[in-house]
């Protein structure tokens, strides 16, 4: 009797073929998740740009590039953002700019939004922080992100 399942189990050759594939659109969904994270650090801090725009350009659903994302850089696409966000405003701060400055310069709507996530991020307020870097007892790159050491 003659087998009619519809596929054929792969020869020799073919696993290597199956694996190349494999591997290259692993290391392309990496590639792509690396550049987007690098795209986001210096563009997506102020541009607005939407997780349903950028899964577009890719063919992906926003659920899949959200799920490589977070595979890749550990955190989802807004966590980054607003990671990035509080980073450009600690260092505004800490070059000396007031608070309200800081938080246009890192792309918040508003000063009270800005404190809120400094303050659950960094562990302090941005006045306080501002006060620790003026004094000379702290410095930026010691003051890491909380959620960062997780």
């Amino acid at each position: 009797m003659k087998d009619t399942t519809p596929h054929e189990t792969p020869r020799k050759g073919q696993y290597l073929a199956i694996a190349a594939v494999a591997c290259t659109v692993l290391l392309f969904e990496i590639l792509v998740t690396r550049i987007l994270s690098v795209t986001l650090s210096y563009h997506f801090a102020f541009l607005t740009i939407s997780l349903a725009m950028l899964a577009r350009a890719l063919d992906w659903t926003p659920a899949h590039l959200s799920r490589e994302f977070r595979k890749h850089v550990g955190m989802p696409p807004y966590a980054y953002l607003l990671q990035l966000r509080v980073a450009i405003g600690r260092r505004a701060l800490a070059d000396g700019a007031t608070i309200a400055a800081a938080a246009l310069a890192a792309g918040f709507a508003d000063q009270s939004h800005f404190t809120r996530e400094f303050r659950r991020r960094v562990g302090t307020t941005p006045g306080a922080f501002q006060a620790l870097v003026a004094s000379d007892k702290v410095h930026i790159k010691s003051m890491q992100d909380r959620r960062s050491r997780s």
